[in-house]
């Protein structure tokens, strides 16, 4: 597209340009917030690593990997604080209950070829992004297509780069494409952990010449360009987003990391960081295979004599005291009891929600489906029980609107609370169990010395 035609086209872009309505940034604020909140609920820690990547006041497509179901978005909104526009499949439209929430969503469908004979409809989704990124809005998408149990990402489709470039050619300036490599420590637990690192962004204002070159035309049916910029995009998103060859691999590489990171001799358990533990997982992945099956092996080693004796890495890394122990019984009866009014409150109304999260994950195989089973009950039944209790406790909209509101500050008193029970009866019995077995764990311990120096030497720590 030459200099003149692409200046009309902006500037008609600009003469249309239209700002997203009040009552829809009302509702993506309010769904953002619930998002937030899910968030906060589901998982114990949310660690955010490059957030200062994603810009503001500019026109963004979010590519992200697809590693666990609806929780994935989930995530995504939490690390934006913000709700983008979501890409999901169109199969999703025909669960008759889901409707009215992928409307408040403002989530785009799209019609891909395994789902539905006739892709055409997909031009009406392209152009709802199109319009979302010419108001300066953002726009998220899978671009594996599909959310999967692999610790590596899947073949990249060319949907993002397509939108992208549609976007551009229409005029819409400034375009971002961030990726953000979702890492989770553990699909399957409730209350586990997981690591958001947002990639290097591609800048289309600067780097189009290295997609669409000066002879080309402009324009999302073209094929070579389109090809060239999904290329970019998998590379950027590869480069935040784990890729392992198995489940297994990704296991004993992360304790490995976790056995050099943590720090030792603390007299209390202390946790690695995500970020930290997933680089190194991630180099010694990297490693040529026989240097790796040494590693392996001896991480393999290692954990077998942490099963045999019943113990924890974390715990063998501290060293516990009894000083250190009564500290932490301090500690954690000090937030036990200042949560106390409020958790036990929590604990009553939220039992049989609890249960019903629980017993729903265990009625589906695939790890990827029951974080997505999980969050929809959790989503539906702890909201539901407040609102019953706050019913039948209060009188007039704003007295059930306060109860409803303290109900939550319940439940997270009460699961806060719960965890620092669980985290002090822990740290004691792995406390006892060295104690009890003192005689063999210094075998463990050299077993555990081993796995750190030759990690140290495969692989530069730091």
């Amino acid at each position: 597209m030459n200099e003149p035609v692409r200046q009309d086209v902006r500037a008609r872009a600009r003469l249309h340009f239209r700002p997203f309505s009040p009552v829809r940034r009302a509702l993506d604020r309010i769904i953002g917030g619930i998002a937030s909140l899910a968030a906060r609920g589901y998982f114990r820690s949310v660690e955010v690593r490059g957030e200062q990547r994603i810009p503001h006041g500019r026109p963004v497509l979010i590519v992200a990997n697809h590693f666990n179901g609806l929780v994935d978005p989930v995530v995504i909104a939490r690390v934006l604080h913000r709700v983008p526009r979501f890409l999901a499949k169109s199969t999703l439209w025909k669960v008759l209950p889901a409707r009215p929430f992928l409307a408040l969503a403002g989530v785009i469908p799209i019609y891909r070829a395994q789902d539905v004979p006739d892709t055409s409809k997909n031009h009406s989704s392209f152009a709802a992004c199109h319009r979302a990124l010419a108001r300066h809005g953002t726009v998220a998408i899978f671009p594996e297509g599909t959310t999967h149990d692999s610790p590596a990402l899947a073949p990249v489709r060319t949907g993002a780069a397509r939108i992208a470039l549609g976007a551009l050619a229409q005029g819409t300036e400034g375009i971002v494409i961030v990726p953000i490599g979702l890492t989770f420590d553990d699909k399957l637990a409730l209350r586990s952990r997981v690591l958001a690192r947002v990639g290097r962004p591609i800048d289309l204002d600067e780097d189009l010449a290295d997609y669409v070159h000066a002879d080309e035309e402009l324009s999302e049916e073209n094929h070579q360009a389109v090809d060239r910029l999904t290329v970019a995009i998998r590379r950027r998103l590869q480069d935040v987003s784990p890729d392992y060859r198995s489940v297994q691999e990704h296991g004993t590489l992360s304790l490995g990391a976790d056995v050099v990171l943590r720090r030792t001799g603390t007299g209390r358990e202390s946790q690695v960081k995500l970020g930290a533990r997933e680089e190194l997982a991630q180099r010694l992945a990297a490693v040529p295979e026989a240097r790796r099956d040494r590693v392996t092996a001896a991480i393999a080693d290692y954990n077998l004599g942490l099963t045999l004796l019943g113990v924890r890495d974390g715990e063998v890394a501290a060293g516990y005291r009894p000083r250190a122990l009564l500290t932490q019984l301090v500690v954690n009866g000090l937030v036990v009891a200042v949560l106390s009014v409020f958790a036990f409150t929590g604990v009553l109304v939220n039992f049989i929600p609890y249960l019903l999260v629980k017993v729903s994950g265990q009625s589906v195989r695939a790890p990827v489906t029951k974080g997505t089973v999980r969050l929809l009950v959790a989503l539906v039944c702890f909201p539901l029980a407040w609102w019953i209790v706050a019913m039948f406790s209060a009188d007039g909209a704003w007295a059930v609107t306060l109860a409803f509101l303290f109900q939550a500050v319940c439940a997270f008193s009460a699961v806060y609370a719960l965890e620092a029970l669980i985290r002090f009866g822990r740290q004691f019995t792995g406390w006892w169990t060295l104690l009890e077995r003192r005689g063999v764990v210094e075998d463990v311990r050299d077993r555990r010395e081993q796995v750190v120096r030759l990690i140290e030497d495969t692989a530069v720590v730091g």
